[in-house]
């Protein structure tokens, strides 16, 4: 017999020697890149107020109405009116351009605001990642520079530059206005958590498995005055979008167990004929009598790391997981196979031992996949680089970055151009892989139908990535994205929350940040959180 975190209870004969952590609080976080970070801190009580000053005379006026409150405590909305920038969330903007007042015009000009600390208002939280904090900026190539200036890629109360003095010793190296390593901005956001002091906050090391919503209600009563749909109805064929209070039911509210009344106990199929309204009311869903069982905690999490398994019952549930969990396929055959990598780290490591007298593929128009062919001719290997725009496409991302600011790019783009020539460099356009094979080649085809066979050492498959919500329902994944037809895809379509907020229009308690929400940039991510933060201290005080 096994209990709820899969540890063994007593009465089983032969009870495994696996520690088990659980821990309840009122909000979890999966996610501990920048965005998870940021809302530990504003969670932990801390709170930004105006120090005036800012060269937007509108913005500024409104905020010297209430100088004494926080500008968490004041109405977000109203503040980020008529706000214009990078972003297409409202609060992204408010948040960029209060820590870096008129950045995208190019000035370097200090944050307008103050930090102060609240331990009244501290809410209890858990982040939860499977690296070290930082996230994925941990699985990085180090000694590559990053796309963002320094500066942009700080979180309040310790900069970037006071890391660097502390780190390197060298107060004039100006790292605010330049671009820096991979690797040091890594190693900043770890350090950045000790220095605000929320490592009691971190979980880090932890990989979730399942995050399942607890059981408020159970079984409708057979003979209500509507009753429940049979667990045999059958379900639409595709994801649709819906009230989940609308779909077949089976149980009311997905949760961890079924009611004795019948049914499987698999948490997994739970959600396919489950109600997931959490509404307050007199216990009647869908206008089915059902039976009220009232928890606090709405979701129950259960993760695996290197200490032993992890349970985790919240009140509140935030995905800040970002979008680099899950590399995207070519699906073509032989992809599989040894000699190609999907993830950048892997790649790296291969790229240490191959065979230099057979050339590297590259495959993809990204940033990612430019970074492979110039570590690879930086370590005198040949490439062939794969990519199915013209290089002189508008689309393409290195037509769209200045020279100056990013050369190595510019570089790359001559010679994907023929501006510039390398011989250990082929620029292999408007071209698509059909094939790898366990002979270590690569089959391609062009424009015009032409089919190549190549032998490699090595293929580096670069095309993107897309979040992995694996751990979360199948009914619930499927209906997050404001388009449940297509995968959650942080520029064409994110997570279907509300704009302030940021909690899940379908399911309340569940929230998103970050690249889910909408924003790839550390300087835009952090307006998500401050939303999501106001939203559970009126909830929660």
């Amino acid at each position: 017999m096994e209990n709820l975190s899969g540890i063994a209870v007593k009465g089983d004969p032969s009870p495994p020697t696996v520690q088990v952590m659980e821990r309840d609080v009122d909000v979890a976080i999966i996610g501990n890149g920048p965005s998870g970070i940021f809302l530990s801190l504003l969670l932990s009580g801390h709170r930004p107020f105006y120090a005036g000053d800012h060269p937007d005379p509108f913005l500024s006026y409104k905020l010297k109405q209430q100088p004494q409150k926080s500008i968490l405590d004041q109405d977000l909305q109203e503040l980020s009116e008529g706000l214009e920038g990078r972003s297409n969330n409202q609060l992204a903007l408010l948040m960029d351009t209060l820590l870096h007042p008129n950045a995208d015009i190019g000035e370097n000009l200090p944050s307008t605001l103050n930090w102060k600390c609240d331990q009244s208002k501290h809410i209890s939280h858990v982040v939860i990642g499977d690296s070290q904090p930082g996230g994925s900026w941990h699985s990085m190539k180090g000694e590559i520079q990053s796309l963002s200036l320094g500066s942009w890629l700080e979180l309040p109360q310790y900069s970037f530059q006071e890391w660097t003095t502390q780190n390197v010793g060298d107060r004039s190296c100006d790292v605010s206005s330049k671009r820096v390593t991979l690797g040091s901005v890594a190693k900043y956001y770890e350090d950045y958590v000790i220095e605000m002091g929320l490592q009691e906050n971190m979980m880090n090391g932890v990989r979730v498995t399942k995050a399942i919503k607890c059981p408020s209600r159970v079984v409708c009563t057979i003979g209500s005055p509507k009753s429940c749909a049979s667990p045999s109805s059958k379900l639409p064929p595709r994801p649709f979008k819906m009230h989940p209070c609308d779909l077949p039911m089976h149980t009311v509210d997905s949760g961890l167990i079924l009611s004795e009344r019948g049914g499987s106990s698999d948490p997994d199929t739970l959600s396919n004929y489950s109600c997931s309204s959490d509404s307050e009311d007199d216990g009647i869903c869908c206008n089915n009598a059902a039976e009220k069982v009232l928890h606090d905690y709405k979701w129950c999490l259960k993760g695996t790391g290197k200490q032993g398994d992890v349970i985790v019952r919240a009140k509140n549930l935030v995905l800040a997981c970002g979008i680099g969990d899950s590399p995207r396929q070519l699906g073509v055959g032989g992809e599989d196979a040894p000699f190609v990598c999907h993830r950048f780290s892997d790649f790296c490591q291969k790229l240490e031992s191959i065979d230099p007298c057979y050339p590297v593929v590259i495959v993809g128009g990204g940033l990612s996949a430019a970074d492979a062919v110039l570590l690879c001719l930086s370590k005198g290997h040949k490439v062939a680089h794969i990519f199915h725009q013209d290089a002189k496409d508008s689309s393409l991302i290195y037509n769209k970055m200045p020279q100056a600011i990013y050369p190595e790019y510019g570089r790359l783009l001559k010679l994907m151009n023929n501006e510039e020539q390398n011989e250990f460099y082929t620029a292999v356009s408007q071209s698509r892989v059909c094939e790898f094979t366990y002979g270590n080649c690569c089959t391609y085809k062009d424009n015009k139908e032409k089919t190549t066979t190549i032998p490699i050492s090595l293929a580096g498959v670069f095309i993107g990535s897309e979040t992995n919500l694996d751990f979360l329902p199948t009914r619930i994944g499927l209906q997050l994205a404001i388009d449940p037809f297509h995968p959650i895809n942080a520029k064409t379509n994110p997570m279907d929350v509300d704009p302030i907020t940021f909690e899940s229009e379908l399911f309340p308690s569940l929230y998103a940040l970050g690249p889910l929400a909408g924003d790839h940039f550390v300087r835009f991510v952090l307006g998500s959180g401050l939303g999501v933060c106001r939203h559970l201290v009126d909830k929660l005080f």
